[in-house]
């Protein structure tokens, strides 16, 4: 979960003054109690954290209310698009989403049938319940993992607009299940960028994440989903196929945090926070199907781009979140504050963001991004982020790890390797991309924090910026 912009404060955790025991005071206990790790906790421990709950909830119940009411009412909020031009993308077309029976793609279907296309089709690999289908819409039920059935499935929909959105978005089970999460990101776009070229779709608009604006990360779905970034882009730069992405943070209408939260309370499990002061972004399915619509829109051919919505008001306290739901569930439960697990970043990077820039520009783009963001033409609340272009090197790593997941025999740390050696590739690519300000810029804030890193990803982060600076032709056109 992420910890916000700069500019987001960690008041969730203040407590009362005067000897008065405090919101810090309990959250110390708790962690003194059930420290963080993969602990068994025993009956006796979660009798005790659930009256250290119980008094938390009271200390904290101002901003308890006051976040769980903000992420309910973000299932109201909508952009306001240039509709005419937005829907243009649409109106009298043949449009495909895949993923189309999940959260997202079902809104987006909903909201394309009214726009008058020539058809709609959803490509998936999940089922759902009969009354979850719209009537005009064409359901096709195959894998993007297998290229000969999406080709199969392209040729016979015909559509000139394609919506990607079929993904493994469950960064716990990346971690676990390498090779299934790799070949659906990464495989599965490869083979529906091949099934788009092949027959003849005019403009593809992809999912990726808000993960994607780490500039290195060793978290399977996050990297996953930043390899598809540049994967998308070569495909547009290589061909006709026009392509655009979207940028999300958290959809609170499939919230896997509140799905989390609602089942250990439910089941008398002990309920697990990464952090008392993680903080998170979060949109609806709603911003998602609109930020989706305007970068159709706007996709030109050649010009790869993503797409971000600007305000995303201030991030939801991960432990408001979770008092808020216990105080609905109405049932007593435990926290436990057992660290970040693997597939979730425990602190950004020190230069993620740039305070002369970044607040400006949407949170889900970086400082190396920022100078390079410009509004959009047909939404004022979403930023366009021009998509990094391709070199050899880029392709040659890309296709490898690409070639490596079509053999599909590879052990899980081999993919790993791969994933990270591309990873790292992509983040010397972006460097070389920079102009000179912007670099020197991120160097200003690397040394500034010098000695601060403690992440070794992040201490190898620095070393590559200061060696991009370095470089004789650092700066030639």
């Amino acid at each position: 979960m992420a910890t916000g912009k700069p500019r987001a404060s960690l008041r969730n955790t203040a407590g009362l003054e005067g000897g008065v025991e405090t919101a810090t005071d309990i959250i110390s206990r708790m962690v003194a109690l059930a420290p963080p790790g993969p602990t068994v906790l025993s009956g006796q421990i979660r009798r005790v954290l659930q009256g250290l709950t119980t008094r938390l909830r009271a200390r904290l119940s101002d901003a308890v209310e006051e976040d769980l009411a903000r992420f309910r009412s973000t299932r109201s909020r909508a952009l306001e698009l240039q509709v005419e031009a937005s829907a243009a993308a649409i109106r009298g077309r043949r449009v495909l989403v895949t993923g189309g029976t999940g959260c997202i793609g079902s809104v987006l279907l909903e909201r394309f049938s009214r726009l008058n296309p020539a058809a709609l089709i959803s490509v998936s690999r999940g089922r759902h319940p009969a009354p979850l289908y719209l009537p005009d819409v064409d359901y096709i039920f195959t894998d993007v993992r297998d290229a000969a059935a999406i080709d199969q499935a392209l040729a016979r929909a015909r559509p000139a607009v394609v919506f990607h959105l079929a993904a493994q978005r469950d960064p716990a089970k990346a971690e676990r299940e390498v090779h299934e999460t790799l070949t659906t990101n990464i495989l599965g776009s490869c083979n529906l960028i091949d099934a788009c070229r092949h027959c003849g779709v005019e403009r593809l608009v992809f999912a990726s994440t808000g993960k994607a604006l780490r500039p290195y990360t060793s978290d399977v779905y996050a990297a996953s989903k930043k390899a598809c970034e540049f994967i998308m882009a070569s495909g547009a730069l290589a061909s006709d196929l026009a392509i655009a992405g979207a940028r999300f943070t958290h959809v609170v209408d499939n919230s896997l945090i509140e799905r989390s939260l609602e089942k250990w309370i439910l089941r008398g499990k002990p309920i697990r926070l990464h952090d008392p002061r993680a903080m998170f972004y979060v949109q609806c399915a709603g911003e998602a199907a609109d930020l989706l619509l305007v970068a159709a829109s706007e996709a030109p051919p050649r010009a790869p781009a993503l797409f971000a919505i600007r305000d995303l008001d201030w991030p939801i306290g991960l432990l408001n979140l979770a008092l808020g739901v216990v105080g609905e569930c109405g049932l007593p439960a435990s926290i436990h504050f057992c660290g970040y697990e693997d597939g979730y970043e425990a602190a950004p990077y020190h230069a993620l963001y740039d305070a002369r820039l970044s607040p400006s520009v949407s949170p889900l783009i970086n400082a190396f991004e920022a100078p390079a963001t410009v509004p959009s033409r047909n939404c004022a609340a979403v930023d366009v982020l021009p998509a990094l272009g391709a070199s050899r090197t880029q392709v040659a790593q890309v296709g490898g790890l690409v070639s490596l997941l079509r053999e599909r025999m590879a052990a899980p740390s081999e993919l790993r390797a791969a994933l990270n050696s591309t990873s790292w590739t992509l983040l010397d690519a972006q460097l070389r991309s920079l102009p000179r300000e912007s670099i020197c810029r991120l160097f200003s804030r690397v040394e500034e924090a010098a000695g601060l890193a403690a992440h070794p990803d992040h201490v190898e982060i620095d070393r590559r910026i200061r060696a991009a600076l370095a470089r004789p032709d650092f700066g030639d056109p």
